[in-house]
């Protein structure tokens, strides 16, 4: 089957840990190879900045400059120096790491307070083209020995206690992390190792932890497939899988359910069918072979097994249909107890020569609205069923009460009464109270599940329940209309 050829949860949560595990190695090694050198030259503006904070603020309330801008220089490894408008030093304090901008010729000093007053404060500053007093001669940046070329230098210009504005430079050494780099890779070689080590082991024991259940879960769905109702599905402490479980133990049981019905129904069907053709057969062999056997009698006997085979045959038809949805009803107004009063009448007649009497109470007519030849389904098979199952005086009571908007009918009979555990089942198409075989006097014993339907259809109510002393009700109800209403 074209199913199995794919691949199974357990490697497809095998192959995404372990590519999860080896995208966040390979950013991680991105990260140190490409941003790393950013990173840390990002740090250190980070630090000037805000230590040119800090000496805007000592300018501004501190006497003791010197000795904070040392301090400063030390916590950062920073080298500041303060240079009045002219380019004269005021202030230095030189960094542990090779600083530049202690350096610089009093010129260039000048140029960059001048280039601070247009470009603003805190401005980084380009020291390429300065000049540097170096052993009593001026040289270029280049010439200047070992000059840090990714050294970040910034300036501010700030005025002291005495209003005389001071250009404050702060200059940081953004050392080459060649070596650095190259340590950070030797670790992350064995951090690989480890992590892919680990990524195994984890991505199989999520792997196992996920797909064990489930594949269990598949095995015995199998089996209930194969008719195999007895087994269970058990869960485990994840709570989607429980659900699942749940779920599939419930449908199981519908299921194992269901083929019970499915076997009973097969049974119940072929039981009626075999004894109206078995007596059909019976009586054409007499009629056959003894003469004078040729009655009105027997003819009328054939005709009436026949015909509890077509009304067999038209039941099943009407719930196959109902089953799938194909039904239609046409709504109408008409008189429903006049209708009752038929469908008893016609009854009453079929039933009397066994001894059953039906009793129809009500005092006025009501109107509804409703599919006629459906609601009279409804009616024949509830009396029908009552007759059935009616105690030995054989009554049957058919009582019409209306209430305000609404018109209910109760069908009751004085048989023994249908048990708790029972009563819901009655709706089932061939269920029984008792399991005995009991041929029915009326109707083929799908009435009830048929009369079901067409309630539901309605929208209407219904319900059965047991009466006091003995006996059962089956009732439903619906909306009384006008009769004046057209």
């Amino acid at each position: 089957m074209r199913h199995r050829e794919r691949i199974s949860i357990r490697w497809k949560l095998f192959i995404y840990m372990l590519g999860f595990c080896s995208l966040l190695l390979l950013v991680i090694w991105a990260i140190q190879s490409t941003y790393l050198s950013k990173i840390n030259k990002d740090i250190k503006i980070y630090e000037l900045h805000k230590t040119e904070a800090e000496m805007v603020d000592i300018f501004e309330k501190s006497e003791n400059i010197r000795n904070s801008i040392i301090k400063w220089s030390q916590i950062y490894d920073i080298s500041i120096v303060v240079t009045d408008s002219n380019g004269y030093v005021r202030y230095m304090a030189e960094a542990d790491t090779y600083g530049s901008v202690s350096r610089l010729s009093k010129n260039s000093y000048q140029e960059i307070f001048q280039e601070t007053l247009v470009n603003g404060n805190g401005k980084e500053v380009d020291l390429s083209d300065k000049e540097f007093e170096y052993k009593g001669m001026m040289v270029s940046y280049s010439q200047i020995i070992n000059p840090a070329d990714d050294d970040v230098v910034i300036a501010d210009i700030v005025r002291d206690k005495a209003g005389a504005e001071r250009l404050i430079l702060l200059e940081s050494a953004v050392l080459p992390l060649d070596t650095s780099i190259n340590v950070v890779k030797v670790e992350l070689i064995y951090i690989s190792v480890v992590m892919c080590v680990l990524s195994l082991g984890l991505a199989v024991l999520v792997s196992r932890k996920l797909s064990v259940p489930l594949i269990n879960i598949s095995r015995t769905a199998t089996e209930v497939a194969n008719g195999n109702y007895d087994v269970h599905f058990y869960d485990n402490e994840l709570k989607e899988i429980a659900e699942l479980s749940d779920a599939l133990n419930e449908a199981r049981y519908k299921l194992e359910e269901v083929d019970s019905i499915q076997k009973e129904i097969i049974a119940n069907v072929s039981h009626d069918l075999r004894t109206p053709l078995t007596m059909i057969t019976g009586y054409a062999e007499v009629m056959r072979d003894i003469p004078g056997e040729n009655s009105p009698e027997n003819i009328q006997a054939i005709i009436d097994e026949a015909q509890r085979l077509n009304d067999l045959v038209n039941d099943l038809l009407d719930i196959s249909k109902m089953r799938a949805g194909v039904v239609s009803i046409e709504k109408k107004k008409y008189n429903i107890t006049k209708s009752v009063r038929l469908v008893v009448e016609r009854i009453s007649k079929m039933v009397e020569a066994e001894g059953y009497t039906l009793e129809l109470n009500y005092k006025k007519d009501v109107y509804v609205e409703a599919d006629e030849r459906r609601m009279y389904q409804v009616l024949y098979n509830f009396i029908g069923n009552a007759i059935n199952y009616t105690g030995d005086d054989k009554k049957i009571f058919i009582n019409q009460i209306v209430k305000k908007n609404k018109v209910r009918f109760e069908i009751e009979d004085t048989g023994n009464g249908i048990s708790d555990s029972d009563i819901k089942n009655v709706w089932d198409r061939y269920y029984k109270k008792d399991k005995s075989r009991k041929r029915n006097v009326i109707g083929t014993g799908l009435g009830l599940s048929i009369a079901k339907n067409i309630l539901e259809m309605h929208d209407c109510g219904y319900g059965v329940r047991n009466k006091k002393g003995s006996g059962t009700v089956f009732w439903f109800e619906m909306s009384v209309v006008d009769k004046k209403r057209q």
